[in-house]
């Protein structure tokens, strides 16, 4: 099915925007974003534009049924069309910069904490910024996580209509 082809893809954007949150290259982490968002919507375009007049009345009834169900199915409606929406009609990214800081002690070699001559022990900090979902479905979550899920969903959905087609 074609719509396989694209659910392929979108699991490799998936990689790619991980890769990219990992190297702290949140502008690609951004198109990879929107790139797997619209690829998501776009598998359901593709099974009803494309496999469903590859596949005959059973598969296309199937899939008529089921796109009643999904446009209720939270997951779809929810998370798919509104974040698809959210960037190809208004340009809005769910996504934002979360920053953590965190204090440690100073350790010398043998585990010792390092301290001032006045006996107060040395802090280091540090910063880890990463992208999370801002808002929306899945908040405070990884985006890759958010699209794992729906990926997960896609592929449980895909799987049935790969047994009606053959």
């Amino acid at each position: 099915m074609k719509a396989r082809e694209v659910f392929k893809d979108c699991e490799y954007a998936k990689v790619c925007l991980q890769r990219a949150i990992d190297e702290n290259r949140f502008e690609d982490a951004k198109l990879f974003w929107f790139a797997a968002l619209a690829m998501l919507r776009a598998i359901g375009h593709v099974l009803r534009n494309v496999d469903a007049k590859q596949h005959g009345d059973n598969f296309r009834d199937a899939l008529e049924y089921r796109f009643k169900l999904w446009k209720q199915d939270p997951i779809f409606m929810n998370f798919i069309e509104r974040e698809r929406n959210n960037i190809l009609k208004e340009y809005e990214s769910s996504l934002s910069e979360q920053a953590t800081t965190d204090e440690f002690y100073l350790l010398t070699e043998s585990g010792d904490r390092l301290v001032t001559e006045s006996g107060d022990a040395l802090v280091g900090t540090t910063t880890i910024t990463t992208l999370v979902k801002g808002n929306g479905v899945y908040s405070g979550t990884s985006p890759a996580d958010a699209l794992t899920r729906a990926l997960a969903w896609w592929d449980i959905q895909l799987s049935e209509f790969e047994e009606i087609s053959t």
